[in-house]
């Protein structure tokens, strides 16, 4: 499946931690964010390449290195789409 005009943009969370990206995504949904789509390490690149993309957050739960990467891949194939890297004092799920 190819991103279409037609389709509502999306913003993406990445993060290797189920609890964290899904307080991530809550945080944002509270926000008036119509479309959140959580993703992983290993998920990301398809599900980026399948949609249109409003934004992407990189959640605390990903490494440096992994932060990096994503960032660097992102920057590569979409470069308009603005990227957040997220802290882990950033995201409490109390």
């Amino acid at each position: 499946m190819s991103a279409t005009q037609e389709e509502a943009p999306t913003v993406v969370v990445i993060d290797k931690r189920p609890d964290q990206a899904s307080t991530l995504k809550t945080m944002i949904e509270f926000l008036d964010t119509p479309e959140v789509t959580v993703a992983d390490t290993s998920s990301w690149a398809s599900v980026v390449s399948s949609r249109k993309i409003k934004a992407v957050f990189l959640g605390p739960g990903l490494s440096q290195a992994e932060t990096s990467d994503i960032r660097a891949t992102l920057h590569q194939q979409c470069r308009e789409v603005p990227v957040v890297v997220v802290g882990e004092d950033d995201v409490s799920s109390t």
